[in-house]
C-alpha cells in the first residue's frame, strides 16, 4: 500500500508541473503579444545624419511620414550625402545615399552613381553644398542652394543648384523615388 501512495503522490507532482509549465508558458506568449502591441503604437526616433548633435532626436509618429518638417529634414540629410564629400568619403558618402533609393531607381541610378565615386576617390577634387531654401510639395522636396567645388585647394566652381527628391514610404519609410538636379541661372 505504501508503494502505492508513493506513486500516486509521483504522480500528482508530475501534473502539478504540466500546469504550471502551461500557465507559464501562456504568461510569456502574452507578455510577447503585448510587447508587439506596444512597439507598434511606440513613437519612431529619428536620428538624422549629425542633427543629434545640434537638435536631438526628431519624433515622429507612424503616421506623420508625410510631414513637411520630417520630409525636409530627411531630404537634407540625403542631399548632403549625395553633395559633400572629399574623395576619403566619397564612397561612404554615395553608398549611403544609394542604400536610401527605391529598388527601382537604384537599379536605373544607384550603379552608376558608385562607379562614378569610385572613380572621384581617386582624384583631388572635392565639394560642399550649402543650403538656402527648401519647399515641399506632397511627397517631393526642393531643395536650392550653392554647391562649390574644389580641386586640391582651388576652388574650381560655386555654382547655383535645385536638387529634387521624390519620396516613397514603405512600411513608413520614405525611400528615394525620384532624384534630379539642375543648375539654377541666378
Amino acid at each position: 500500500m505504501r508503494y502505492m501512495s508513493v506513486l500516486a503522490n509521483q504522480w500528482q507532482r508530475s501534473q502539478a508541473w504540466i500546469v504550471v509549465s502551461f500557465l507559464l508558458g501562456g504568461f510569456c506568449v502574452y507578455l510577447l503579444l503585448s510587447n508587439v502591441a506596444q512597439t507598434k503604437k511606440m513613437t519612431v526616433r529619428l536620428i538624422p545624419q549629425e542633427y543629434d548633435m545640434v537638435h536631438g532626436p526628431v519624433e515622429v509618429d507612424r503616421t506623420a511620414t508625410s510631414s513637411a518638417t520630417y520630409l525636409t529634414l530627411i531630404a537634407l540629410a540625403d542631399v548632403k550625402n549625395y553633395t559633400d564629400w572629399t574623395p576619403r568619403t566619397v564612397q561612404n558618402a554615395t553608398g549611403r545615399f544609394v542604400n536610401r533609393m527605391t529598388p527601382n531607381l537604384y537599379a536605373v541610378q544607384g550603379n552608376q552613381a558608385m562607379l562614378v565615386a569610385e572613380e572621384r576617390a581617386k582624384g583631388e577634387r572635392s565639394q560642399s553644398f550649402y543650403v538656402e531654401s527648401t519647399s515641399v510639395k506632397d511627397e517631393q522636396v526642393k531643395i536650392t542652394g550653392i554647391l562649390r567645388i574644389w580641386q586640391g585647394q582651388v576652388e574650381v566652381s560655386s555654382d547655383r543648384t535645385e536638387y529634387t527628391l521624390t519620396y516613397s514610404s514603405s512600411d513608413g519609410v520614405p525611400k528615394i523615388q525620384g532624384f534630379s538636379a539642375r543648375r539654377v541661372t541666378r
